[in-house]
């Protein structure tokens, strides 16, 4: 038996159950009886008319001290953002709707401008991997971590002074050059890639899964 979700007037709008099973009916050898039925839902009431609905149910864990936890399992997304003359923007603007299982990004500056893009990796901490050149000339290279997207927290993992191209690798236990932490321990990112020279642009190349 199903029972049809009413997300009311407008797909935004939060669904109910007005009209819920009342009983189920079945038959045997003796006769027909009806089993009076209880059913609860438990589901996240407001899902933006989003298909399938996330229902409710127990996670546990065996690792540590063992937990039961009542959750709502969401689906996981992949995404790939672009970026051209320096046109950058935060990734992940639903981060708070979608869960990402990787990340991915490309950009090139502006002739002689220096290349600043920041990220989020709610989710993402086995690797972030990271490639850069210019087409000509040198450029600086630093990333930051910070755990409250820069708005008190900065902290300078990584750093070059000058180079054409270079390629990052960071897991775990990959640490910074100039601190000795993974930049994996920090939600938010920042990466800046200083400008190249008069006629020179630079491009970044950023995976994380």
């Amino acid at each position: 038996m199903r029972k049809s979700v009413d997300f009311g007037n407008a797909s935004t709008n939060c669904f109910d159950f007005e009209q819920p099973i009342r009983y189920l009916y079945c038959k045997d050898e003796v006769g027909d009886g009806g089993i009076e039925a209880f059913p609860v839902f438990l589901v996240d009431p407001c899902q933006n008319g989003s298909q399938p609905l996330r229902t409710a149910t127990i996670i546990s864990s065996s690792i540590g001290d063992s937990a039961a936890f009542l959750s709502v399992l969401q689906a996981r997304y992949q995404r790939r953002d672009n970026a051209t003359a320096g046109v950058l923007s935060l990734n992940k603007t639903n981060a708070e709707t979608f869960d990402f299982n990787n990340y991915g990004f490309h950009g090139t500056s502006a002739v002689n401008t220096a290349l600043t893009f920041s990220f989020d990796i709610k989710g993402l901490n086995q690797i972030l991997a990271l490639n850069a050149t210019a087409n000509a000339g040198t450029f600086t290279y630093e990333l930051e971590g910070s755990m409250d997207n820069f708005a008190t927290q900065d902290v300078i993992v990584d750093n070059l002074a000058a180079a054409a191209s270079f390629t990052k690798n960071y897991t775990p236990t990959t640490v910074g050059t100039t601190l000795a932490v993974s930049p994996l321990a920090f939600r938010f990112q920042r990466v800046t890639l200083g400008a190249a020279g008069v006629g020179n642009t630079t491009t970044l190349e950023i995976g994380v899964k």
